[in-house]
């Protein structure tokens, strides 16, 4: 940022890379502030649940380490909501599969509630589920981004981009 100034008044002009600065340094510091072989508590959680494949795919969708604070894990074991700051909440990772007789709709619904306008979801589905709950989702108030099939089962990336649909 430069400050040009007279005997009136001082004027800020950006610079062409200026606005760019703080977001660089954000994400350098991300990227190098942990070791990259040692995992965080978010990650263990999910290797603990899944497997090797599957935490690479939710971190290809998401920086876990970045928004560590900021991410819901929920198994069907139980949720891990330790550390989380509500207030800046920007994503769900379900690894329990959404099922005809866990009422995909109602979790969604539930999720849509909980996030954010363009918050993330990543979630698990059976394939032979696959179009009904992709279904559900989009009426729920998602776009699906992001597709994967893991060890059988169907990995979802979606974002919130409205509320649910009323008919629900």
């Amino acid at each position: 940022m430069k400050a040009i100034s007279d005997d009136t008044q001082t004027i800020t002009v950006d610079t062409e890379f200026e606005q760019y600065r703080l977001q660089v340094k954000e994400s350098l510091l991300s990227r190098f502030h942990s070791k990259p072989d040692t995992l965080n508590y978010l990650e263990r959680v999910i290797l603990s649940e899944s497997n090797r494949d599957v935490l690479v795919y939710i971190s290809e969708q998401l920086d876990i380490r970045k928004y560590f604070g900021s991410i819901i894990v929920t198994t069907c074991s139980c949720s891990y909501l330790d550390h989380v700051d509500f207030d800046n909440l920007r994503a769900i990772i379900n690894l329990e599969p959404a099922s005809p007789g866990r009422k995909p709709g109602k979790v969604f619904r539930a999720v849509n509630t909980l996030l954010p306008d363009a918050g993330i979801f990543i979630g698990k589905t059976h394939v032979n589920y696959s179009v009904r709950a992709c279904s559900k989702l989009i009426r729920n108030g998602f776009d699906i981004v992001d597709m994967s099939l893991i060890n059988g089962s169907l990995y979802f990336t979606a974002i919130k981009t409205s509320e649910p649909c009323k008919e629900n």
